[in-house]
């Protein structure tokens, strides 16, 4: 996706069944809910520094997910965020909005 683009509309995403990694454009400051909803494919995202908002569901249903990265940007994670992601490792800051989100949720993660 080019850098142009600031918003990704709910559920742009959602159940895309062949994507399988995605780079988060550098404007972009909110992942939107449900989002990425369903993408059984997706293995990796990027996250840019400057998002601060991760919608609920946003990466729900995600099976093959593993090594994300959540910036120091973020200071909202919705609910279900990583639901049924049990492949998922967070990749987060010491002292974090996200270390906590991980502890608060029971996801694995590492700072």
């Amino acid at each position: 996706m080019p850098d142009s683009i600031k918003l990704i509309g709910k559920e742009a995403f959602s159940k895309c069944t062949v994507l399988e990694n995605i780079d988060i454009p550098a404007g972009v400051t909110e992942i939107t809910e449900r989002l990425f909803e369903g993408c059984e494919s997706l293995t990796s995202i990027t996250i840019p520094d400057g998002v601060k908002v991760v919608g609920w569901r946003a990466f729900c249903n995600c099976k093959l997910l593993e090594n994300t990265a959540i910036p120091e940007s973020v200071t909202n994670i919705g609910i279900d965020v990583f639901k049924n992601d049990n492949n998922v490792m967070l990749l987060v800051k010491k002292g974090s909005y996200a270390e906590n989100y991980a502890k608060e949720n029971n996801i694995s993660f590492t700072a």
